[in-house]
């Protein structure tokens, strides 16, 4: 069995698991299964939840830190080209998708060479939160229209921030 292989450990297949429905998200966002799209960031979400949990519990390996923040941004992209094929596809979201994906390389860059957890909070809002908090919102707004789908340009903009601030969140 070739080395790199030979690293994996058990939470690093669940983030692999979370990495490919990252992906399939976004190959189902381009072909406007945009329910699809939306569940398979929910698992990402739940699986990136789940191999926290075991990663904190046995030993860490480093290839599974780097791996976690490489599915995470992932999540991150997939969630950009959600919005633009549920119709954001003004300047506005232009710049929101810059600012949203160089907060997130930020925040998962400070964290990955830190690779320190604070016991029992996050600071700042995790990606994969962002990432399920806007798709939610995006979704369900595609479905009921609660307002235009442009107007939700602006939620990649609060979370650009929110995952870079100081704000503590409990963890569950």
């Amino acid at each position: 069995m070739p080395k790199q292989l030979k690293e994996l450990r058990l939470p690093d297949y669940f983030t692999l698991t979370g990495l490919s429905s990252a992906v399939a998200s976004i190959f189902f966002a381009f072909d406007e299964n945009f329910i699809m799209a939306y569940l398979l960031l929910l698992t990402q979400f739940a699986l990136d939840g789940i191999d926290g949990r075991i990663a904190r519990s046995g030993r860490k390996g480093a290839l599974g830190i780097y791996l976690d923040s490489f599915s995470d941004f992932t999540a991150i992209i997939a969630v950009v080209i959600f919005g633009w094929q549920l119709g954001i596809d003004n300047r506005f979201m232009g710049i929101a998708t810059y600012v949203f994906i160089m907060c997130a390389a930020i925040r998962l860059s400070y964290f990955t060479v830190r690779s320190t957890s604070h016991p029992g909070d996050f600071v700042g809002i995790p990606t994969v939160l962002a990432v399920n908090i806007i798709s939610t919102a995006l979704i369900l707004n595609h479905h009921f229209e609660f307002v235009r789908m442009d107007a939700l340009v602006v939620l990649y903009y609060i979370f650009s921030y929110a995952m870079v601030s100081d704000m503590r969140i409990k963890k569950l």
